[in-house]
């Protein structure tokens, strides 16, 4: 969708650009959505080796599968609330 309105401005094919960005972003997404997963469970103090976790690990690891998705999902709920395609497109013919 971003490359045709591009294409409609500028007359510049922009594919390869949006698809580089988009793997970039992607690779980004990943390794921090890893890293997070570490981060929230250490401050649960989460311990690999024990044979029972403490109640903040196990609430860290709640909080990892339904809080976490939650807040994500309402934030980008939110996010689309407000884009406006339809405005995006008439712009984009002028």
């Amino acid at each position: 969708m971003k490359s045709s309105i591009d294409e409609r401005r500028h007359g510049l094919r922009t594919e390869g650009l949006v698809t580089s960005a988009n793997s970039f972003g992607m690779k980004v997404g990943t390794g921090l959505g890893s890293a997070m997963v570490g981060w929230i469970l250490a401050l649960g103090k989460y311990d690999a080796a024990a044979a029972s976790q403490a109640q903040t690990a196990l609430n860290s690891m709640v909080w990892l599968q339904i809080g976490v998705p939650l807040l994500l999902s309402l934030g980008l709920a939110a996010l689309l609330a407000f884009w406006d395609m339809e405005k995006q497109m008439k712009a984009s013919e002028k």
